[in-house]
């Protein structure tokens, strides 16, 4: 595998035990309201509004928990089908350090990348590239349909938009957080099974020293787009 692809996660990163309570697990924390990212979401796997409503309120009471409150932007996709889904970028994007992409990818385009990744798509739910000097990258993939496959086999349908939630949560992570920063607790786990979830359900959010490393990192790039705009 590419050394510019980050660890990704696997199938086993969640399942069907205490999902309904994250939630209320994490909803309350530090109120730091100048720190925020944005989040541009491109639906390719065309995740319906209903589900994505749940996952979007799952990964901003993660985030929120860790001092961090986040922005959702949906981005019109363009008619043009066969664009490799890693080259689409509307001109309208803003390249700001503080702006992140995530593609939820359906199985059809999630084969395109296949070779890349290394492995089948249909055991991982999502990667994050590195940029090709290594440093952070500012995109993540979120493959929708291995998530809905998983659901319906081991939960119940309802508990998905829980589980996208997470798994947004998950790769944003890697975006704001050191390489290779899988932890052994936590949303950062890179990998979960049912008797993990049993014991840990209500501690799948940041650890407080990750929290603290994305509170510092995302002050971090607030300053670097402050400077920025102080130059031109």
């Amino acid at each position: 595998m590419s050394r510019t692809w980050r660890d990704y996660l696997t199938l086993g990163f969640v399942l069907a035990v205490g999902l309904p309570r994250l939630v209320t697990t994490v909803m309350a924390g530090p109120d730091e309201r100048d720190l925020r990212i944005t989040l541009h979401v491109y639906n390719y796997a065309h995740v319906t509004e209903k589900t994505w409503v749940e996952a979007e309120k799952q990964a901003t009471a993660i985030f929120r928990k860790a001092g961090v409150e986040t922005v959702w932007r949906h981005v019109p996709l363009p008619p043009e089908k066969r664009t490799p889904v890693n080259q689409i970028q509307p001109p309208s994007f803003n390249s700001s350090p503080l702006h992140l992409r995530i593609y939820l990818i359906p199985r059809s385009r999630a084969k395109r990348m296949e070779e890349r990744l290394g492995r089948a798509s249909g055991d991982v739910f999502g990667f994050s590239p590195l940029m090709a000097d290594g440093r952070e990258g500012r995109l993540a993939y979120v493959f929708y349909h291995s998530i809905r496959e998983y659901v319906v086999k081991y939960i119940v349908p309802e508990q998905g938009a829980l589980l996208l939630g997470l798994a947004i949560a998950h790769e944003v992570g890697h975006l704001l957080l050191p390489h290779n920063s899988h932890s052994h607790r936590g949303i950062m786990r890179a990998r979960w099974d049912r008797r993990d979830l049993e014991f840990a359900a209500a501690d799948l959010v940041f650890t407080a020293q990750q929290a603290e490393s994305i509170r510092d990192e995302v002050a971090r790039r607030l300053k670097e787009q402050e400077e920025s705009k102080k130059g031109k």
